[in-house]
């Protein structure tokens, strides 16, 4: 009798396992990145101040059109070739809207005689570039200073 309940009890146990994986399915694939390539176009970048001089700490903004139809937050980052120049989280991008990206103050240095800037953005935890309106560089503008500002 004793071996016939154990038998009935592993049954429905059974049972309701496979009923249970049937009603419950596979776990669905997370949501899509809000952008795809392309989506995003970098507008406008500029520093400040502007001119800065060796060795002051400076402050880089931009505006990135979202042309999707899709808002989402991201992470974005300025680099100059392959050097961080500076990041901000959270970046809540409108949909066919321009935003203001402010980054925090950084120490980036200006060392060599060209910096062109590329801007990265997050998406699921993969940095993609950011198409750009047109190059954004700062050039020498005397001894130890530089300006973004187009003559």
């Amino acid at each position: 009798m004793k071996v016939r309940k154990r038998m009935v009890v592993l049954g429905v146990l059974l049972l309701s396992g496979v009923i249970w994986g049937c009603v419950a399915g596979p776990t669905p694939a997370p949501p899509p990145p809000p952008f795809g390539h392309g989506d995003l176009q970098v507008t406008e970048m500029g520093m400040a101040p502007d001119p800065v001089q060796e060795g002051q700490r400076v402050r880089f903004y931009l505006m990135i059109y979202n042309r999707s139809y899709h808002s989402g937050r991201a992470r974005v980052m300025i680099q100059d070739r392959d050097q961080r120049v500076s990041e901000v989280e959270d970046v809540f991008l409108r949909p066919h809207a321009v935003s203001n990206v402010q980054f925090p103050f950084t120490n980036y240095r200006f060392s060599r005689h060209d910096h062109c800037f590329t801007v990265l953005v997050d998406l699921a935890g993969t940095y993609h570039s950011v198409d750009l309106s047109r190059k954004f560089c700062a050039r020498p503008a005397g001894k130890g200073i530089w300006t973004m500002k187009e003559n």
